[in-house]
């Protein structure tokens, strides 16, 4: 497996049975959390590789440009804000992965491939709604390909992923979320002719189709998706990605491989999903079962096809022939959405069991 061969033992193979050790500790200590634990220490770690003690205050000032009830006991002015809302979806900046960080439970990791970020936008307010990003979907996922129908020759050769994306961002900010039935509404207008016409516009390729994940599986009290008729559920994944190291193990790992391995980590990196590859390489040359470093959290997959002909395009059928299965704009979207959201919060408020406090992952930050 060596690419090269010293005499006097280099930095990688004096420190192999050092870091083969802390890897098994590590594993041994993953494997005992549960998945809300395991997805916490990814954030505390996610919130202090990027920031540092000094960026809580102008994070947490970002949280004003947030769409909230102004005064959650006054139900009659409540509804009126519900009702007064006129969402917009429109590009996102440079802020958006700061607001995706504040709001969201899982660590967001970026990746390589097609990205395109939204804001969810409050015209009446000018007030953050709600987060959106549309990305390449992943090459392999057997359950969607099955629902297609789909070979690696009409994947690749044909181009037809290209055709295809995953909504790997859906989150409203805090109240509007939780009180509202907000991811509701957000998850809605991704399917809006405003994503599918800025797709077109960016790649020059027809979005027939999007997948999406729901992050803690389906269980009995379903998913946001739960409800929506677009989406299909296609089953679940079979939970064996592998656990993701703690931030100063991983850096010392990627880095000792890189330098000791330089060509296979270079070809690593041109592929898909690098980082888990590149996991998957550090387990074998470290001698680490892969088996005992899978997460096993399943999630549910979902799959929302924009024509009636979907699959046949993707299959290179009947090409001439494009029957939208909806076509709602943002607006028919928000009739639709609404009446759901006014008799949520009305529940919940003759309940008293609005939500007003929500989680600062900010706080997290201990880093100096």
């Amino acid at each position: 497996m060596r690419e090269k061969e010293n005499t006097k033992k280099n930095y990688f193979e004096e420190t192999y049975d050092f870091y083969q050790r802390e890897m098994e500790k590590e594993i041994q200590s993953l494997n005992n959390m549960k998945q809300e634990e395991y997805m916490f220490e990814r954030k505390i770690d996610e919130m202090n590789q990027h920031y540092s003690f000094n960026d809580i205050k102008w994070l947490s000032s970002l949280r004003n440009d947030f769409w909230t009830f102004k005064n959650l006991q006054d139900l009659d002015e409540c509804l009126e804000q519900l009702m007064n809302i006129k969402p917009c979806v429109i590009p996102a900046d440079e802020r958006w992965t700061n607001y995706r960080r504040l709001i969201s439970s899982a660590e967001y990791t970026g990746g390589l491939g097609r990205s395109m970020k939204f804001y969810v936008i409050d015209q009446t307010t000018n007030k953050l709604l709600g987060l959106i990003e549309v990305k390449s979907d992943f090459k392999n996922v057997p359950l969607r390909d099955s629902f297609i129908g789909w070979n690696k020759d009409l994947k690749t050769n044909h181009r037809k992923l290209n055709n295809i994306a995953i909504l790997s961002t859906l989150i409203p900010v805090p109240d509007f979320g939780t009180n509202a039935l907000g991811a509701k509404l957000i998850v809605f207008l991704s399917l809006s002719d405003v994503i599918r016409n800025y797709w077109k516009s960016k790649y020059n390729d027809v979005l027939e189709g999007v997948s999406t994940t729901s992050l803690y599986g389906h269980d009995k009290n379903g998913s946001i998706y739960t409800g929506n008729t677009y989406f299909k559920q296609l089953g679940h994944s079979n939970g064996n990605v592998i656990f993701n190291l703690t931030k100063d193990l991983y850096s010392h790992l990627s880095k000792t491989i890189s330098i000791e391995f330089p060509d296979k980590v270079g070809k690593i990196n041109k592929k898909s999903n690098p980082k888990q590859r590149l996991m998957e390489f550090i387990l074998r040359t470290y001698k680490l079962n892969r088996l005992k470093v899978q997460h096993g959290f399943r999630r549910g997959i979902y799959w929302s096809s924009f024509y009636i002909e979907t699959n046949d395009h993707l299959n290179n059928r009947n090409l001439d022939k494009y029957t939208p299965r909806f076509n709602y704009t943002v607006e028919e979207i928000f009739q639709k959405w609404l009446p759901k959201s006014i008799k949520r919060f009305q529940k919940l408020h003759s309940e008293n069991r609005l939500t007003t406090n929500f989680k600062s992952y900010e706080k997290l930050i201990f880093n100096i």
